[in-house]
């Protein structure tokens, strides 16, 4: 994404997501990629990949949809948890 000095490349632009609710200590950002190109050696693909211009899956494991969901749910309510508006008894 960045040249030897440092700089974004061409096409990429990144943007702090700025000052959230709770989880300030974890660095986040958005990422947007206008006509950019990567060889396939750069993809990260762990359970799937692109070969002779199709999409291949690399393994048996999937990347289930209950998967991501569980992944977002167990964050949220990490969230909540932390959430200074929680009543304290």
């Amino acid at each position: 994404m960045r040249d030897a000095e440092g700089q974004l490349l061409p096409g990429i632009t990144v943007e702090d997501m700025g000052t959230k609710t709770v989880a300030n200590d974890l660095d986040n950002a958005r990422v947007w990629f206008d006509k950019v190109r990567l060889p396939k050696d750069a993809m990260l693909n762990k359970f799937a990949d692109v070969r002779e211009d199709a999409y291949v899956q690399t393994t048996d494991e999937r990347m289930r949809i209950e998967v991501i969901g569980q992944r977002l749910l167990t964050g949220r309510l990490a969230i909540a948890e932390a959430s200074p508006s929680r009543p304290r008894l």
